[in-house]
């Protein structure tokens, strides 16, 4: 005889209150959770261009270029470089992370649906990740040269 396993069973109890609030509150989070990686990844390109915008505005503005302050400076002329590409980079991961693609519509499969959900989450949540750690690499680098200019003159 094959013996089966008895199944507790626990006696229900309805949710405080506090449970319904923090219940609704996770569910919203979860809805809200892709309007918030493409409002983040408008964000950080906005910052990256506003910080390439100054970079190379400075350089419009100013008669000489390269400046007094660059001319035989390896360091600074290498920081500006660096901060320029990392800002580009961090521009680019911010507009990848909310620039459009298709996918397959599984309208009758809840599976496929929750397995695509998770990878368009996964892949914007990545994009951000990576555009966040380029513009804090980039602004860090910018603080270095403003250090190297202060410290040399």
């Amino acid at each position: 005889m094959s013996e089966q396993q008895i199944i507790p069973i626990y006696e229900s109890e309805e949710p405080t209150d506090e449970q319904k609030r923090l219940r609704a509150l996770a569910s919203d989070l979860e809805i809200k959770r892709l309007e918030f990686f493409d409002e983040s990844g408008k964000s950080i390109t906005e910052r990256s261009v506003a910080i390439v915008s100054v970079l190379l505005g400075v350089v419009v503005i100013s008669k000489v270029f390269p400046s007094v302050d660059l001319l035989g400076n390896i360091l600074a002329k290498t920081l500006v470089s660096i901060a320029l590409i990392l800002n580009l980079l961090a521009m680019i991961m911010g507009l990848l992370t909310g620039y459009p693609r298709s996918y397959l519509r599984y309208t009758h499969n809840l599976t496929k649906m929750r397995a695509i959900l998770d990878e368009i989450i996964l892949r914007k949540s990545r994009y951000l990740q990576i555009a966040n750690l380029l513009f804090a690499l980039g602004v860090l680098t910018l603080v270095g040269l403003i250090m190297s200019l202060i410290w040399i003159m």
